[in-house]
């Protein structure tokens, strides 16, 4: 299995419940419409032909990738612009990339006994804070605002609560809190793009932001 899968598999279940089964089952003609069955590549090659023509250009560069980067004038993947490296990688079997649910194989066997413990921890979304934990989430997706918009049924935020404090799975935890996340921002999105009801400025925290970036800078 691709660690992706992990992602789709609990995302899947937290926004389709007990019918995942049959959405994931709806998903397999396009699947397969990206590369035949019988082609001879391996399950990886085909989750990620599958990877690069639909989750990659529309979710990762825009989101998480080249686009976010380049406004914040970041350099986010020189090193994996090398073509030897490239080559390289495309050359090695499925099990050094993927063993399990666990990414990166080869990479993180690499550095264990550099990094340790650290080598084999869960991925995570940059360090970057979960809004949906603090004023926004009680806000936004509160049971008042979410039956407002009647866009998320609040039993799933709830599941997702759960999953995201549940600290016996850092995986399936962080999974949860992505999901929150998502939900947060569907929920501002309705309110200030759909609804047209723009949000009000805080002046006095911006100026106290700026004036601390200043000291920092």
């Amino acid at each position: 299995a691709h660690p992706l899968y992990a992602q789709v598999e609990s995302l899947g279940q937290l926004w389709a419940g007990d019918g995942f089964d049959s959405l994931l089952g709806r998903e397999r003609p396009d699947l397969f419409s990206y590369v035949a069955p019988d082609a001879g590549l391996s399950p990886l090659a085909q989750w990620q032909n599958y990877f690069l023509h639909t989750h990659f250009p529309t979710h990762v560069l825009n989101w998480v990738g080249d686009r976010m980067e380049m406004a914040n004038t970041l350099e986010g993947r020189p090193i994996f612009l090398s073509r030897a490296l490239l080559e390289f990688a495309q050359g090695l079997p499925d099990s050094f990339l993927v063993r399990g649910l666990q990414d990166k194989a080869i990479l993180r066997k690499a550095y264990a006994s550099e990094l340790q413990a650290f080598a084999f921890t869960p991925k995570k979304q940059f360090n970057a804070p979960f809004l949906a934990c603090g004023a926004l989430g009680a806000e936004f997706l509160s049971g008042d605002s979410l039956r407002a918009t009647g866009l998320i049924d609040p039993a799933q935020i709830r599941r997702a609560e759960l999953q995201a404090k549940d600290t016996s799975d850092p995986l399936a935890q962080s999974f949860g809190r992505i999901f929150l996340q998502n939900c947060l921002v569907v929920q501002m999105l309705d309110r200030y793009l759909v609804r047209r009801s723009p949000p009000e400025r805080d002046l006095a925290f911006e100026e106290k932001f700026l004036d601390e970036r200043t000291v920092t800078l």
